[in-house]
């Protein structure tokens, strides 16, 4: 049994008795959970600088990724750039070349003119007449057919004979 001094006393039936622990006031337990508290906070900023402190060093990966990320994006750019350059001056060749082939078929068309101005048709049909001995087809000698549409030009066909 316990006595209000806060000795035990034995007894015959029982063995010793636990002493009562003396109650805390309340201005103790406010005190200690203040404490608590303050120690939790130092706590969690020591981890949270600790975090900090990691954050603001890049790791060797990290870095090696962003230095190939760069690279990459640079040497991209740069053939982009050469590419452009590259389109833009088979444009300028094709342009000159657009120009030319106009001027090419002025000239062509400026000398098919020419040669058809120095045939003397009256001549040619002249020296067909008098010198070859041909003559105009006469009336019955002249067939018209109509021809079958096809999609490709044959070199000897075969020609009704109505």
């Amino acid at each position: 049994m316990a006595y209000g001094n806060g000795r035990t006393h034995t007894s015959a039936y029982s063995n010793a008795v636990r002493e009562i622990a003396p109650q805390k006031t309340e201005k103790e337990i406010r005190r200690e959970k203040r404490e608590y508290v303050r120690n939790a906070q130092a706590r969690v900023e020591e981890k949270v600088a600790a975090k900090r402190k990691e954050a603001k060093g890049f790791s060797f990966l990290q870095v090696t990724v962003l230095a190939a990320s760069v690279c990459t994006a640079l040497f991209m750019s740069l053939f982009y750039l050469n590419q452009l350059s590259e389109n833009r001056e088979i444009r300028a060749s094709i342009g000159k070349l657009e120009s030319r082939y106009q001027v090419l078929r002025e000239d062509n068309g400026l000398l098919e003119n020419e040669q058809n101005a120095r045939i003397d048709y009256d001549a040619v049909y002249a020296y067909a007449t008098e010198t070859l001995g041909m003559q105009n087809p006469e009336k019955q000698q002249v067939v018209a057919y109509e021809a079958k549409a096809s999609e490709y030009v044959r070199n000897s066909g075969v020609i009704p004979n109505d």
